[in-house]
């Protein structure tokens, strides 16, 4: 009886975890519609014009390489090239509108994976705390409204990190979409900042402290599972 109760309470707590993912989807899109520009986002969309036309141009237009105030030419900001892209593509006038609509997505998706990573540590409980702590950080729900730099960034990181903690701590059969998404992680990373390369250094850190630590506690040196798993990193 009381499993069955602690069952229905985990359904009951599931069902609240996506309705309050889903409203607050909801309600950082609508706010993204009244943010303002700062003065980053004209640099970066101004730069994400110029890289789209190096490409457009087959690399005759250098004007992506000229940067010698900013120095963006040695800066990844894949998302918001992506997002130039496709404002061209559906040829949407107001841009500004737009990137503030992909930054919330961005902004969305890094509470959600967050989220995630906690209900795999503990449960839809934890989730839902954490859902409720990030919106009700004023900094992040502010930044998550017009930051395509640091927000996408933030989304590679977490979901870096906790896909590489399913990889190396998982007991379970690993599984080829775990392994995906944090190649795409670690991808999306680097190609916005030089610090997603610090995702390879955890990476290996995580593998090597965790059988560091099941041989000093259980004294168990499993070599068919290291040589698996290091095969699979």
């Amino acid at each position: 009886m009381m499993v069955f109760q602690a069952m229905m309470n985990e359904t009951r707590l599931k069902y609240i975890f996506y309705i309050s993912a889903a409203l607050l989807l909801f309600l950082m899109m609508i706010m993204s519609r009244d943010a303002g520009i700062s003065c980053d986002e004209i640099l970066h969309y101004n730069h994400s014009l110029a890289v789209v036309d190096y490409f457009e141009s087959d690399g005759l237009d250098q004007a992506a390489l000229n940067t010698p105030v900013s120095h963006l030419k040695y800066y990844g900001q894949s998302y918001d090239n992506l997002v130039t892209v496709l404002a061209q593509w559906l040829d949407i006038e107001d841009v500004y509108r737009l990137r503030h609509l992909m930054s919330s997505i961005a902004g969305w998706l890094v509470v959600l994976i967050t989220a995630f990573f906690a209900v795999w540590l503990s449960g839809y409980m934890t989730g839902i705390l954490v859902l409720v702590l990030f919106a009700l950080t004023p900094a992040f729900i502010g930044h998550s409204l017009n930051n395509l730099k640091d927000i996408p960034f933030a989304l590679g990181y977490i979901a870096g990190i906790f896909f590489t903690t399913r990889l190396i701590f998982s007991e379970k059969k690993i599984a080829v979409s775990d392994i995906l998404f944090l190649t795409v992680s670690i991808a999306f990373s680097i190609s916005i900042r030089a610090g997603g390369l610090l995702l390879i250094c955890y990476l290996y850190f995580f593998f090597f402290v965790y059988f560091l630590i099941r041989y000093i506690s259980e004294r168990n040196f499993d070599s068919k599972v290291i040589r698996t798993k290091f095969l699979y990193i």
